[in-house]
């Protein structure tokens, strides 16, 4: 079972790694990884820098500090995850990194997340809320939405028919397939299982406002975050499957 609560405010990380010590499936365009303290940059716990392993340097940032979350309260399955508080934590990637530049493409792109959602629905990952956004928004329900860039926001919905749990941990998969038949652009896994979604929505994303930042959070995700990864391209089935086995193997899922 994995263990969740309240902890000290500095722990060391496990010793073994039998999951591998990085995601099974290279070409990874974005790796946010809470286990990892040498990549989170923290002052008496709030974080203001979660850096991204991908090599790609999509590093997310907050200077304010009442907009922080916080690292070293959380653990799950004994690892380090990173707290929002539902209210005000947002943390952000640099504006030439928006969510435009993973996704629009031919063959869209794979997201997987993995955290504990405490209460509330909310923004786990997404765009710049702004009527001119560009990207994709998921709340806590299973209720997608994407934008295009030119309509405000949201722009559409899928409704995935998947219903995240509450104080567990969860991981979840995504694929955005931008030139795909419309009811199959947005599509979502729940641990493990099958992909599942019906877009309603008839424009591709576009080039408008792609610079808007990637945002977590938004200040209304209550709950962690433990890991984020991303790839251009939409993963074979296999892929997908060895991606779901790290997350759980190493999150205790």
């Amino acid at each position: 079972m994995p263990i969740l609560g309240t902890v000290a405010s500095s722990f060391t990380l496990p010793l073994s790694s039998p999951y591998g010590s990085n995601p099974p499936v290279a070409g990874y365009t974005l790796w946010l990884d809470g286990e990892d303290l040498s990549n989170i940059t923290q002052s008496g716990g709030s974080v203001s820098q979660w850096s991204d392993k991908s090599g790609n340097s999509r590093h997310f940032t907050q200077s304010t500090g009442a907009n922080q979350p916080t690292t070293g309260t959380r653990r799950l399955n004994n690892r380090n995850v990173i707290d929002f508080d539902g209210e005000n934590d947002v943390i952000f990637c640099p504006s030439s990194e928006g969510l435009f530049n993973y996704f629009h493409n031919a063959t869209g792109g794979t997201a997987f997340f993995v955290g504990v959602r405490d209460s509330g629905n909310g923004m786990m990952f997404g765009n710049s809320t702004t009527t001119s956004a560009v990207g994709v928004y998921t709340d806590l329900s299973g209720f997608m939405m994407i934008t295009n860039g030119t309509s405000g926001y949201p722009r559409a919905s899928s409704a995935t028919g998947i219903s995240i749990p509450t104080n567990t941990g969860f991981q979840t998969a995504y694929k955005f397939q931008t030139n795909a038949v419309v009811a199959d652009r947005v599509k979502a896994s729940l641990n493990g299982g099958s992909f599942v979604g019906t877009n309603s929505e008839n424009s591709f994303l576009n080039s408008d406002n792609a610079s808007n930042p990637m945002i977590l959070a938004n200040g209304s995700y209550n709950g962690a975050i433990a890991e984020i990864i991303f790839y251009s391209g939409i993963l074979s089935a296999g892929n997908i499957t060895s991606t779901v086995n790290y997350l759980t193997a190493k999150w205790g899922l």
